[in-house]
């Protein structure tokens, strides 16, 4: 081979070298870091415990969660309460709720019905939003709410109380089979 082809060889493989693209390493990608809308749970179930103790059983058809929110939107909600030696002490049930991870606060809507059991049997309350605190010991309701117990029926505009129904507030208080003051204090 002549000198002149053995360097139009040399000039032919550095070129073709050159016009190829170095070769890529795969890319390590974080899809979490990705994620940038809502995540959906369908037969969405958590339970919360207090010391081991289980203080509340959550339960919903569709459970949406936002990137970077502890709030969980809830479709078709069913919740079971426990007392503090873990026996069932209510249900509750909505068509919609909202349910923060962080605190454990819970806000249930649309055709909210709440059912405690009591000494003097079962008491139960219907609005179309009701607010729960677990940390701070409340239930409340700024909307329309109807309370039945032993027969007897209370309405009001509104209401606030402590978890156990002991200490309970109702505004502009009516009643039906009882005779309890309009606007007074109600004691399940």
């Amino acid at each position: 081979m002549g000198r002149p082809f053995r360097t139009l060889s040399i000039a032919a493989a550095l070129a073709l070298g050159a016009c190829r693209q170095p070769v890529q390493q795969p890319q390590k990608h974080d899809a979490a870091a990705d994620v940038s809308s809502s995540q959906v749970l369908y037969g969405m179930h958590f339970r919360m415990t207090h010391e081991g103790l289980l203080k509340a059983d959550l339960n919903s058809d569709t459970a949406t969660m936002r990137p970077g929110d502890p709030k969980v939107d809830l479709k078709g909600v069913r919740l079971d309460f426990f007392d503090e030696v873990g026996k069932p002490s209510g249900h509750l049930t909505s068509r919609t709720g909202e349910f923060d991870q962080g605190t454990n606060a819970m806000i249930a809507r649309g055709g909210v019905v709440l059912v405690m059991r009591g000494d003097k049997g079962p008491r139960t309350v219907h609005t179309e939003e009701l607010h729960y605190d677990q940390r701070g010991d409340r239930v409340w309701s700024e909307q329309a709410t109807t309370m039945e117990q032993e027969g007897k029926t209370y309405h009001g505009t509104s209401f606030q109380s402590n978890t156990k129904f002991s200490n309970l507030t109702v505004q502009s208080l009516t009643t039906s089979g009882a005779g309890v003051q309009a606007g007074g204090q109600l004691s399940f």
